[in-house]
Formats: C-alpha cells, structure tokens, sequence
C-alpha cells in the first residue's frame, strides 16, 4: 500500500510554479457537530451524565427539605372612582383617581417602609422572634454549635472561613450582633424584615391592590395581610383631615382680605360712573346692549346656516345615486310624498294581480303601469322641489349672517370711538368682576370645607376581600425544586460533557486522523493497560490469536507487508511517535512477535538510546548492544541476542553514550543496516519520540519506512502535525500511521460502527 498523499499538502516543485511553497494547513478535521454526535458523546459519557443527574436532585432535595414551611396570606383593597359630591371638596381634597398609573402608584406607596413601619409597630412586631433575630436563641448561638454541636474545636477551626462564607451567602439573615442593639437598629431590622416578605401587587385591568404576606406561621401571615391594609387606610383617612384642616386655615384667611378688596373696586367703579355720566341699562350701556342682543342673533344664524349646509351638503352627496334624495329626512317627512308612496304601494299591488291573469299588453295592466310612472314621476318632481327649497334655504341663511355680522361691524365701529372713559370704565367692571368671582370661589370652598358631607368622610380605598388564615404552606415547593434541579442537573451534565468532550486535544478517529495529515492509517490497536500488565503483548500474540490486539497487530502486518513488498532493498522498517508512552514499543513487541511467529526471521533493534525499555519486554538484559556496535567494541553478530519463545533476534540498546546523534548517523550505523537487510527478512527499529530528542529524525533517510504510532485522545494534534512535518523534511518515506490505545467501545459510539474484532480468542476470553 502506497502513501495516500505527500505531508504536508503543498504545492509540487514544477518549472512553472516558482518561488516558496505554500504553507499547509495547521489542523483540519472531518468531525461534524450534529445530533448523532451531540448522542454519541451523551452514551459515551453516560456515567458522568447519571452522577450529576443524580447528586444534584439528591442535595436539592436534602436542602428544600431543611428549609422551614412558608405560609402565605392575601387582602384585597378596592380604589374608589371619584364619587359625585353635594360640595364642591373636591377642589380643596382631590380624589384617588381610578386610572392604572394611580392604582400602581398607591400599590408602591403602600409597599413603602412607611407603611411597613406602621404596621409593625401596630402589630407589635418588635417582640416576635420570627422578624426580630435578637430575640431568636437558635441564630443567637455559633455556627458551629448549631451545626457540629458534638465536634471539637481544633476540627471547626480550619472550617470557619468557609462554614462562615457559607451562612453569609445562603442566608437571608444578616448575622446578629454582639451587645444590645439601639432601638432605631432594631425598629430597621425588623422592618427590612417585614418588607422581604410582603408582596404588593396591581391589577392591570381593575383598581384593585393585593397584599400578600408570608411567614412561617399561618396565623402571622393572616394578621399582617390585614394589618397592612388597615394602616394603609387609616394612613390615608388621617392625610384626608389634615388637608382639610390646612385647607380650612387657609381659605379662611383669604376670605377676609378678599371682601374687603370686592367693597373697594365696587365703590371705585361707582364712583366713575357718576363721575363721567355713563348710562347704563340693565347694567351695561346700550351700545353694549345692542352689540350682546346681534352677538347671540349671529350665533343663532351661524348654527342654523351650519345646520341647513348640512343638509344640503347631504343633498349633493345622495344626488350622485339614483333614488339618494328620496332617503332625506326632509324627503320622508313630507305628507306629499307619503301620499304617493301609498298610492305606488296600491298600484304596485294591481300591476302584480293583472300580470297573474292576464298578458302584458292587456289594456287595465297597460294602464295601470303608465299610472305607476305617472306617480313615480310626482315623487321625483316633490323630492327636486324639496330638494330646491334646501338650496333657498343654505343662501338665506348665508345672506341672514352676513347681514348681522355687518350690523355688528358697525356697531364695533361705533364702539371704538366712544371716549377713553369707557374703556377705563370697562376695566374697573373687569376688576370688580374678578375680585367677586374670586371672593365667590374661595369662599364656597370655605363652605365645603365647614359643612362636609358624608361623601367627604368616605374612605377613597376599601377592602374587599380580608385574609384568612392559610391552610397549606407554598414554599418550599418539593415537587418542582426537585423537578427544577433535575432538568438542571440535565442541563449542567450535558454542559459538563461538552467541556470534556471539547477539551479532547487528541484525534478522536481515523478519518481525522487521515485528513490532518494526508497519510492512511494502516491500524487501530486497542491497546488495554490491564492486559498488556497481566500478559506481555509478545505472549498475548502467542497464547490469545483471536483477541482484538492481535487481530489488529496482524492487519498492520499484513498492510506493512504489501507496502514495502518482497524485495530485499526493502525491509527495514522504523516505528516512532510524537511522545513517549504511546504505544511505540508495544506495537514494535506485537508486530515483531506475529512476524517470526509467521517464519520470518525478524530483528528489533532498540535504538531508543534515552529510555530503552524492549529488553525488559523480552525479559532479556542489556549489557551490550547498539552502542558497542557503532562504537566498533564489538561485531554485529555479538551485539544480536535470540529469544526462543518467540524467535525473535533482538539488539538492545546497550550501555548509554554522550554522543547518541554521532553513533546513529554514522558510517557504523549504515554498515549495520546493510547487514541485516541481507540476514534477515524484517528488521523493525524502535526508536525516541520524535519531540524529545532528533534520533528518529536522524536514521529516516536510512529506513526503507517509518510506521508513526499516535495514541488516541492523547497526544495533542498540533504536536503530530509538527513531528509528521519534521519527518518529511529529511525524507518521505512513512508508510502510515498507526492510531494506538483506541477504546472500540467509545470509537464506536463516535463513528456509528462495530468492530468485528471484538471476537473472543480461542480460550474463550474477551481480550479487548
């Protein structure tokens, strides 16, 4: 199997593309967000998913139940519209109106601390421990006696900051102070109290106020309900009598200094008549006299000219259709028309017997109908001629107002050129009339303030509907804390899931895999740490055929093989990966173990020189190996050891050099290469990651492919992105990439597919 495409995608050398080749992609991904994936990362964490569905429900439960039973109690004020009067006190004490914006405006007011505060010290609500902490022995004691009364003190101390943060953030109540508190503190308190239980609420569509009031005692819910309507409405009784007392004072006062003032501007305008002999009729002059009398003649005009266009404009709008006249009202109060309707009904009602018995042309049915039209043609010369008799109308009255509004033009005329001495007189008429309606106004306001009537003394609110005492509690409400806390413990578990789900920096499937990298990922090896700890994977191999690792190792045997082919320049094959720990070697100790147990002779050189570990798989020990051989200290044949188990050939790496870069890029290391393609059929180098030192990078010129291990999930993409890129720039020669530590299970809950290689092995055990 040949490489699919060249890492990292990049543009060919070409004569016709020159210059610098184009940068590759960083990262790009095959993975979609869908249902399906949002389901399969639901099943594939379904026990973290179950935890937090069930923890969350349990202590939601376990503190609802903690929480003390809370009662509710409810009053209904009604706002009174404004009421019609004998007295005229409304001016001096408006009304409550009964619009929305006032109803919400006393439904605040009576939600006020005010209103708050009269009613505890109505009530007495100082001396109940339920609003007054002061007076509650259980919230006077420490934290720790309340909670832990049993627990030492060396064991609470550490847990103070935290118990305290805890009781602080959940409680509603402030915590009590040491030493009595002042009276005014205390009075503050409990109102705070008081107002975090009352609700007050406004009708949208009714000018009806709600007071509701909850407290862990049925009967304390109850009075407080009703004691705040109670003060609501004597607060608003005692604001009435002291308006009308303040208003009383008032008007009083002016009442003197008014009269006086109308005596005066009387006996002035008096005093200027005589003076300069202005007549006056009725009290006023006869100039004025005749301009007032045209005035409410020009009024009368104006309205009856208005009146007769009215209907004239109706003639003209109903001319435009046929029979429109006949329906004004003039029309159907004519006696004419009346009488001809008749006589049409009547000759209507003949014309429709003859047509029963005779033809159309019969001379009474010929008859009958020209009568017919004649009276038709009546009705429509009365309906034009009442129809005229509006249009006379419309310009007499036209020609009637113009007329008197040129008499008073005249008169207006005349008028202005009477003397200064009318105007002045006209002036002080003026202000002796002011001063009179002043007078009048103020002291009828006076009267209505002295003489109340039982309208005044009305409250302006009343309560229609007192509370009682409530026989079941509202909160805590169990049920749906418990139903809340499950679909939020849904919620946060999904959330929670998606957080793992996104914090996955690895390669969750091969097709990610091949798309980020552009190489085929020859196998899936579902390494599992409890059996490859119980059973080394050269035994597993061995013992357990048909386990899920060995039927993977043998697939990437089997796609090896066909890559590199039967040629003899072809058979040294390198295995690395980005990091240590994952998988490398174990891959190297499978595939080695299923080729010589196959019959071909294989040789596995640990040329890992930082942190050998092949030897102790083999169980063989490392005294001397590669290094000694490059070095030259010993030959080829004395470096090579043989397992008989598996029948492997096995070279480790020997003791350790400063100088492992020198040694693998050497002459030495070429010579050995040479050697063992022709000794042996297979020879798999297992070699450092390629991010900690440069030895894999080092012997891939020298390899005929490298089979690059990613774990899955585990090692960050951008990291086998890297390596990968440092790789094809010394050669391109990998083969293909081998996704280690897959767990089947979960891979398949993301891909939708089973693996077959879930089979049992020939002891009938389940390997994976």
């Amino acid at each position: 199997m040949s490489n699919v495409a060249a890492f990292p995608r990049r543009q060919q050398d070409t004569a016709d593309s020159p210059g610098p080749r184009a940068p590759a992609p960083v990262f790009v991904t095959t993975e979609t967000y869908d249902v399906w994936w949002l389901i399969s990362i639901l099943r594939r964490r379904t026990k973290l998913l179950l935890a937090v569905m069930t923890v969350i429900p349990i202590l939601t439960a376990l503190y609802v139940s903690s929480l003390p039973k809370q009662y509710a109690a409810s009053s209904r004020l009604l706002i009174e519209a404004q009421r019609e009067r004998v007295l005229g006190i409304e001016a001096v004490l408006p009304a409550i109106g009964g619009d929305n914006n006032t109803v919400q405006t006393e439904a605040e007011y009576i939600a006020s601390r005010e209103i708050a505060i009269r009613t505890v010290k109505s009530l007495g609500l100082m001396s109940d421990p339920e609003f007054n902490p002061e007076l509650d022995e259980e919230s006077r004691r420490h934290w720790a006696d309340r909670l832990l009364p049993d627990a030492p003190d060396e064991l609470l101390a550490p847990l103070e900051p935290l118990v305290r943060w805890i009781i602080d953030t959940t409680s509603s109540q402030p915590e009590s102070r040491s030493g009595p508190i002042p009276v005014a503190d205390t009075l503050a308190l409990v109102t705070d109290h008081f107002l975090d239980r009352l609700t007050v609420e406004a009708s949208r569509f009714a000018r009806v106020i709600t007071i509701r009031f909850r407290s862990t005692s049925p009967e304390t819910a109850e009075r407080v309900a009703n004691g705040v309507a109670d003060a609501y409405l004597r607060d608003n009784q005692e604001r009435r009598e002291d308006a009308l007392r303040r208003a009383s004072s008032f008007l009083t006062g002016r009442v003197s200094g008014l009269r006086q003032s109308v005596i005066d501007a009387e006996r002035k305008l008096e005093q200027f008549r005589r003076d300069n002999g202005l007549v006056e009729t009725g009290g006023a002059t006869l100039l004025l006299q005749q301009i007032t009398h045209l005035n409410e003649q020009l009024i009368a005009a104006e309205t009856a000219r208005v009146e007769t266009e009215a209907r004239f404009s109706q003639v003209r709008v109903l001319s435009g259709s046929d029979g429109g006249l006949e329906s004004l009202d003039a029309v159907l109060r004519s006696n004419v028309i009346t009488q001809l309707r008749n006589e049409e009904t009547e000759l209507r009602r003949r014309i429709a017997e003859l047509q029963t018995q005779f033809q159309p042309r019969y001379p009474a049915l010929v008859q009958a109908r020209d009568q017919l039209a004649g009276v038709q043609a009546q009705v429509r010369a009365e309906v034009d001629r009442i129809a005229q008799s509006l249009r006379n109308e419309v310009q007499i009255a036209r020609v009637r107002e113009a007329n008197l509004a040129e008499a008073i033009r005249r008169l207006q005329e005349k008028l202005e050129g009477q003397t200064d001495a009318e105007v002045t007189l006209r002036s002080l008429e003026s202000e002796v009339e002011a001063s009179r309606d002043l007078y009048e106004l103020i002291l009828g306001r006076l009267k209505a303030t002295d003489v109340q009537d039982e309208s005044v003394n009305a409250p302006e609110a009343r309560i229609i509907s007192r509370a009682v005492t409530p026989q079941s509690a509202v909160s805590p409400r169990r049920g749906v804390a418990v139903l809340a806390s499950v679909l939020g413990a849904m919620v946060v578990g999904c959330f929670l899931v998606l957080i793992i789900e996104f914090a996955i920096r690895g390669f969750k499937t091969p097709q990610q895999l091949e798309l980020a990298t552009g190489l085929p990922v020859l196998a899936q090896i579902p390494l599992n740490n409890d059996v490859t700890r119980s059973l080394p994977i050269h035994r597993l191999v061995a013992e357990r055929p048909g386990s899920s690792i060995t039927q993977a190792l043998r697939r990437l045997r089997t796609t090896i093989t066909l890559s590199l082919g039967e040629t003899e320049a072809s058979r040294v094959v390198l295995v690395t990966s980005t990091i240590a720990s994952e998988g490398k070697s174990s891959v190297v100790e499978g595939l080695a173990t299923l080729s010589a147990l196959a019959g071909r002779r294989v040789l596995v050189i640990d040329a890992d020189m930082q942190n050998p570990t092949l030897h102790g798989r083999f169980g063989l020990a490392n005294v001397v190996g590669l290094s000694e051989v490059l070095t030259g200290s010993i030959e080829i044949d004395d470096g090579i050891e043989f397992d008989p188990t598996t029948g492997l050939y096995f070279m480790s790496r020997g003791h350790s050099v400063p100088n492992p870069d020198d040694l693998l890029g050497s002459e030495a290391m070429e010579a050995l290469l040479r050697t063992a393609r022709r000794q042996f059929d297979l020879v798999i180098i297992d070699t450092a990651p390629v991010s900690s030192v440069g030895d894999a990078l080092i012997i891939t010129p020298r390899v005929d492919g490298v089979l690059f291990v990613v774990e899955w999930e585990r090692t960050h993409r951008e990291m086998v992105i890297q390596s990968l890129r440092d790789i094809y720039e010394i050669g391109e020669n990998v083969l293909g990439l081998v996704l280690s530590k897959v767990d089947v299970r979960i891979q398949s809950f993301d891909s939708g597919t089973e693996y077959y290689y879930y089979a049992q092995d020939d002891r009938g055990q389940d390997a994976a």
